[in-house]
């Protein structure tokens, strides 16, 4: 998950499932806190235009000038903050929020900033209890939550995961990557009826979501659904040419339903989408093609079943 922040307010925005401090967009330059005719402004915009060139230490330069003529100001700290934090500085931007928090105990993102500050800098701790803040201040703060989730689920606390998942869920009924990592967590607990009902409803909300299907089809091929199974693992590959491990698990699938021709040509595709890292499996199948062939020709195998990739 990928997260991206602007002035004041956070946009969000998801990569693999962990959420990361990156950059920020800039709003409107009247803000919490400041007036059109602030004599801060002209500051503001120049740290506005040198953060979009990601000069992050003019754009601190600036944000300090504005500070000077205008200190106790929140949302010039709550701007710096995230420069700070754009520019990997965690201890200054953690530092910058709880000034914030200081001077206005009720800007939830001042909260919620934090804790990403905290959870890039290695505080996973902070970062949750942080999150906890950000929750006590508004309770239908959805990212709260389903940040707080990630951290849980990475602790292997899957039970508390699976409850924040559900009340980011509930706040926020579209949020595929929620349901797709609540699966992820009641895969854990081994509870596959679940998981496979949250992976479901993920493509529901993303039937683009290539991540959504493959997921899907493990938990399916655990269950010896196997049709099923591969259909989604079909799909994944389709959605995204590049998910080598996709055309892996499908060849695997077809394997297994004795679907020899399809089973090869899954695991051809594999060859030529799997990176050069992947070179001992790539060398493994090409082998397994040579035995599948054997079994074609009515022949003893050699090999047991590909087994499928746990990922």
């Amino acid at each position: 998950m990928h997260r991206a922040l602007r002035f004041g307010t956070h946009k969000i925005l998801f990569v693999k499932g962990i959420l990361i401090l990156t950059g920020i967009v800039v709003g409107g330059l009247a803000s919490q806190g400041m007036a059109q005719t602030d004599p801060a402004e002209p500051y503001v915009k120049q740290a506005t235009q040198y953060y979009e060139q990601k000069n992050y230490t003019e754009a601190l330069k600036s944000l300090n000038k504005a500070l000077e003529v205008t200190p106790g100001v929140p949302d010039l700290y709550m701007r710096r903050g995230i420069v700070h934090g754009s520019a990997g500085m965690f201890e200054e931007a953690v530092k910058d929020f709880s000034v914030v928090i200081a001077l206005d105990e009720t800007i939830t993102d001042a909260y919620f900033s934090r804790a990403l500050a905290q959870e890039r800098s290695g505080e996973i701790e902070k970062a949750i209890y942080d999150y906890g803040l950000t929750i006590s201040v508004d309770s239908q703060y959805a990212p709260a939550y389903y940040n707080r989730g990630i951290l849980q689920f990475n602790k292997g606390l899957f039970d508390l995961a699976i409850a924040d998942f559900t009340e980011a869920v509930r706040i926020n009924p579209a949020n595929d990557r929620a349901f797709l990592n609540m699966g992820h967590a009641y895969r854990k607990k081994e509870n596959k009826e679940m998981a496979e009902r949250n992976y479901t409803r993920c493509v529901e909300i993303n039937p683009g979501y290539a991540e959504g299907y493959y997921s899907r089809g493990q938990v399916r091929y655990d269950m010896d659904k196997y049709p099923e199974a591969a259909a989604d693992f079909k799909k994944a590959a389709e959605l995204s040419p590049k998910m080598s491990y996709a055309y892996y698990n499908l060849g695997a699938t077809y394997e297994w339903m004795k679907k020899y021709d399809d089973a090869i040509a899954a695991f051809q595709d594999y060859i030529k989408a799997a990176p050069k890292s992947d070179s001992e499996r790539i060398e493994y199948i090409r082998v397994k093609i040579k035995d599948i062939e054997r079994k074609k020709a009515g022949l003893p195998s050699e090999l047991p079943l590909a087994p499928p990739i746990k990922k």
